[in-house]
């Protein structure tokens, strides 16, 4: 058996000690990149569970808020009609502005109405 010489000692154990935190360090690495990946998936999960309730939750609103404008602006509306045939977008604003207001408060941010043949062109875009 090989003696150790008291003068080799901290030489030694400076090797050792050397070696335990750096693969203290790397271990402690290891475990905290996979603690941050676990808590970014969470995270990430939870925000898209929100963004899915929320807009989930806005899909009625919105039904609701088409049904009554086709329903109580539209149908029984015939200036509109004929205001929207026209092409006036100056006239169509300043009809709708009452309107558009109070609809504001639902949640409703653009009023758009688009030509019966699907064309780009908007007549009309009222905006908060």
């Amino acid at each position: 058996m090989k003696v150790i010489k008291l003068r080799n000692v901290p030489l030694l154990l400076t090797v050792i000690l050397t070696c335990a935190f750096t693969v203290m360090y790397f271990v402690n690495q290891h475990f905290s990149n996979q603690i941050i990946k676990g808590w970014s998936e969470k995270y990430n999960e939870a925000i898209v569970k929100i963004l899915k309730e929320k807009v989930e939750s806005k899909v009625p609103i919105f039904s609701i808020l088409t049904e009554m404008i086709l329903t109580e602006i539209l149908q029984n509306d015939p200036n509109l009609i004929n205001i929207i045939q026209t092409d006036d977008k100056d006239s169509l604003h300043y009809y709708l502005e009452y309107t558009f207001d109070t609809y504001k408060q639902y949640g409703l941010s653009i009023l758009q109405f688009n030509r019966p043949d699907l064309k780009l062109k908007t007549l009309s875009c009222l905006q908060t």
